[in-house]
Formats: C-alpha cells, sequence, structure tokens
C-alpha cells in the first residue's frame, strides 16, 4: 500500500508529465522555439526523479536495474 507521501510524489510526476506533454504537442508547434524543447526534457526528468525519490515499488524496481 502507498503511503501518503508516495502518492503525492506521484500526483507530482503525474502533474510534471502533463506539462511536457502540453508543452510538447501543443506549443512547441505554434512557437517552434528550441528552447523549448530543453524545458519539455528538464520537465520530464524532474518527473522521473519524483518517480524515484518516492517510496514506490516502481521507484525501487528502476533504481534497482541501475546497480
Amino acid at each position: 500500500m502507498q503511503n501518503s507521501k508516495t502518492k503525492v510524489k506521484i500526483e507530482e510526476a503525474k502533474r510534471l508529465l502533463s506539462i511536457a506533454d502540453h508543452m510538447a504537442y501543443v506549443s512547441y508547434p505554434v512557437l517552434k522555439d528550441k528552447k523549448l524543447l530543453i524545458r519539455i526534457v528538464e520537465q520530464i526528468d524532474k518527473a522521473f526523479k519524483e518517480v524515484l525519490s518516492s517510496d514506490s515499488k516502481i521507484g525501487r524496481e528502476l533504481t534497482s536495474d541501475q546497480l
């Protein structure tokens, strides 16, 4: 069972991925600004870090695969 802190981190990761998705599929095609691509990757990076820092099974599996 996930604790409250884990749920918050996973929800934050979902929010960050949603932002990255919007920037990639809505904002970037209109603006065509390459700096926006960096922001998209940064949002995805933050989302993955949230999941990895959570106490979730997914975070533990991804971290253990890197060892």
